[in-house]
């Protein structure tokens, strides 16, 4: 390529492409946005590191509805003292709630870092799911 394609100025200049691995960094991140875990088995199905985000983010979810029933059954468990069942609608709930942007902000954050292991509990049981 010539030196005045590139000289400020000129109309012919391209800006780069973006790198392959920005790509997979912002899709592994986007994975950890509830019930988007799949996008990158559909986006870059050939990217181990944004599949294996995929599936912490899978394994983040599903931690996510065993915890969110586990509240529920507390909610219900004490509906009989009314006291009670309000402060623990209020706290589980909002723990629930924080406590799920906060793990699921931090999976991707690292994972537009590049780090390829997250969470580790996290880690053990996405690195046996075969998808």
């Amino acid at each position: 390529m010539s030196e005045a394609a590139n000289a400020p100025g000129t109309t012919g200049a391209r800006p780069p492409a973006p790198a392959s691995g920005d790509l997979a960094r912002v899709v592994a991140a986007l994975a950890y946005v509830p019930t988007w875990c799949f996008l990158p088995y559909f986006v870059l199905p050939q990217n181990e590191y944004a599949r294996a985000h995929g599936r912490q983010a899978f394994v983040l979810i599903f931690v996510a509805a065993v915890v969110g029933l586990a509240v529920r059954l507390a909610e219900w468990a004490f509906s009989a003292v009314p006291v009670l069942d309000a402060v623990v609608q209020v706290l589980g709930r909002l723990l629930f709630a924080v406590g799920l942007v906060l793990v699921s902000g931090l999976g991707a954050l690292r994972a537009l870092t590049g780090e390829r292991v997250t969470h580790h509990l996290l880690a053990h049981f996405a690195d046996r799911l075969r998808v």
